[in-house]
C-alpha cells in the first residue's frame, strides 16, 4: 500500500484561484482514479490560510 501526502503552500494573492482548482479540478481528478482507496482533502485552517493538503491511499 502506498500513502501519498500532497501539501502546498500558496502565495496569498493566488489563494482563491488555487482553492477553486483544488476543489473543482484536482480532487475530482484524483477521485476518478481506479486504484484509489481513499482521498482526504485538507483545506486551509485560520492559522495557516495558505496551506492545502491531500492524503491519498
Amino acid at each position: 500500500m502506498i500513502v501519498c501526502v500532497f501539501r502546498a503552500v500558496i502565495h496569498a494573492a493566488r489563494r482563491a484561484e488555487f482553492e477553486d482548482f483544488f476543489r473543482n479540478t484536482a480532487i475530482p481528478l484524483m477521485r476518478a482514479q481506479d486504484r484509489l482507496l481513499s482521498l482526504t482533502a485538507g483545506l486551509p485552517r485560520p492559522e495557516t490560510p495558505d496551506e492545502f493538503c491531500m492524503v491519498m491511499v
